[in-house]
């Protein structure tokens, strides 16, 4: 039997409780001991003009880089 890399290790999960659901399972699935701390809150922006006013002109943009999972998730939210 093959024993975890992950076997008897501690690991912080500085996620939301509501997103580290699949991560702490992960971590027990491999033999690992998840902490969690959660450290990050995300809170929408409300009422930003100036950013609506780039979201409503995104075509003037060659790129556009959202980096994380809540800010995908946000900007699929907008109207646009």
């Amino acid at each position: 039997m093959k024993v975890s890399l992950l076997f008897g290790k501690s690991i912080a999960v500085t996620r939301s409780r509501n997103q580290n659901s699949v991560l702490v399972e992960k971590i027990m699935d491999l033999g690992g001991n998840p902490i969690e701390i959660p450290t990050i809150k995300v809170e929408k922006i409300q009422n930003n003009i100036n950013l609506e006013n780039e979201i409503k002109n995104i075509n003037k943009y060659n790129y556009l880089i959202l980096t994380s999972k809540n800010a995908v998730e946000i900007f699929f939210e907008k109207d646009i």
